[in-house]
């Protein structure tokens, strides 16, 4: 939620994280071999069931969803080379937020 002008997205961003870990986890898990591509995708619905402070005309809440909010996430492997490409509905989240979870990620690699 937001209050203050702070912006809150720890549970989307948690399901995020648990996503990008399910796929480092399964990456390295069945140990593919050098030449052999695998790719696998991932959309994970993030709407607040609760009503969020919204950005810009003034302070007001949510009175509902008109559409559907993702994260949508594709992993590739060659076997030498993991990429995830990330995207999201969220339009605005803080730098701080972005330096967390690359952080979380880091960690994980690791």
């Amino acid at each position: 939620m937001f209050s203050s002008g702070e912006l809150r997205i720890d549970l989307s961003w948690r399901r995020l994280l648990v996503a990008v870990f399910l796929f480092a986890i399964v990456g390295t898990a069945s140990n593919s071999r050098a030449g052999e591509f695998r790719a696998s995708v991932v959309k994970i619905d993030i709407t607040p069931d609760t009503p969020q402070w919204l950005l810009g005309y003034g302070p007001r809440q949510s009175t509902g969803a008109h559409d559907r909010l993702y994260h949508r996430i594709v992993a590739m492997d060659d076997g030498k080379t993991q990429f995830f490409l990330i995207s999201t509905d969220i339009c605005l989240y803080s730098p701080s937020v972005y330096d967390d979870v690359m952080s979380a990620l880091k960690r994980r690699r690791e």
